[in-house]
């Protein structure tokens, strides 16, 4: 298994015991477009969490890789209310401020998070459709061991293309 999408399992479990009970928190493994989102968020704030990208740094005399995967996590808020929508909006981004800048997620390879940020997306598609979206979003590095990649972890079994060369040449 991947030590890096252990990692965002490890991630997504610490954001869902954090949420209000009832509030979705799910994987994104891709950026998401308006319908999509609506889809994803129908009467009740939901998290989505994106692991965006992965560095994969040698440290320390060269004897250990450090992966920096910089995540965020979108807090999507529906209300025909503006005022519900902000202040509902604020408490799951300020849960979300606290925890993040002081957790490994129960992941003994994760180091200290880096650069944690919050930021609103406003757009006139988001208030037409009476959402509000915040990205919270921050770095944080973890070790790789060495036997992270095993080659029984991809072996798929033996693959015989010979024959199907030789039907070809034989032609």
């Amino acid at each position: 298994m991947s030590a890096i999408l252990d990692y965002v399992d490890a991630v997504l479990m610490g954001i869902a015991r954090l949420m209000p009970e009832g509030t979705p928190v799910e994987p994104v493994f891709e950026p998401l477009g308006i319908e999509e989102l609506k889809k994803r968020v129908r009467r009740l704030p939901a998290v989505l969490v994106f692991a965006q990208a992965a560095t994969g740094d040698v440290v320390e005399g060269g004897s250990l890789v450090v992966s920096t995967v910089a995540m965020s996590a979108h807090v999507a808020v529906p209300s025909r209310l503006p005022g519900v929508r902000a202040g509902a909006s604020w408490e799951l981004v300020e849960r979300l401020l606290r925890r993040v800048k002081l957790s490994d997620w129960g992941f003994a390879e994760a180091r200290t998070p880096q650069q944690v940020n919050a930021r609103v997306i406003a757009s006139e598609a988001l208030d037409q459709q009476s959402l509000t979206l915040w990205e919270v979003s921050w770095q944080q590095p973890i070790s790789l061991a060495d036997d992270t990649l095993e080659q029984a972890d991809f072996y798929l079994g033996a693959v015989d293309i010979v024959p199907a060369f030789k039907e070809v040449a034989d032609v």
